[in-house]
């Protein structure tokens, strides 16, 4: 069970955790209806943190449970429109944008020797994309994270 405010949530029933203005929305899988939270972005990350959601899952299970600032949807949007679809973090801790799914040596991502463009340096974002993950976060998953309605 995870506590966001007044509200008492199983953690395998939430969907999405965005933020909407002051509130943090909480959309429930197979519900009709969203929760808003009266706690700020920053306690809502931590509590996921404790909760272990925002890491990605093992293959075949759920997809990762984001929390999208709005700046972040925008860069998500702004990258794609580039042509880059994933990104990763290599264990220096620098993000990056890549065109293809890019491959991992355990430390570093590299790009495809094909791929159009190189990849490109994203700062001071994407917090719950980690050094330990073993795939890279594509780009649409982010972006088929619904927008709240303020």
């Amino acid at each position: 069970m995870i506590k966001f405010g007044d509200n008492i949530i199983r953690a395998d029933m939430i969907k999405v955790i965005q933020k909407c203005g002051d509130q943090i929305l909480v959309r429930l899988r197979g519900e009709e209806y969203d929760l808003f939270a009266n706690i700020s972005f920053d306690d809502a990350v931590d509590i996921l943190t404790s909760a272990g959601l925002l890491i990605n899952p093992p293959a075949g299970e759920d997809p990762i449970q984001f929390i999208l600032s709005d700046e972040e949807l925008f860069e998500a949007s702004e990258l794609q429109a580039q042509g880059f679809s994933y990104m990763a973090r290599d264990k220096d801790d620098k993000l990056f944008a890549f065109v293809s799914k890019p491959d991992y040596d355990g430390v570093y991502w590299s790009p495809k020797p094909d791929d159009e463009l190189e990849p490109t340096l994203v700062e001071g974002a994407f917090a719950f994309i980690s050094a330990d993950d073993d795939e890279p976060t594509a780009i649409s998953d982010l972006l088929t994270v619904e927008t709240c309605d303020e």
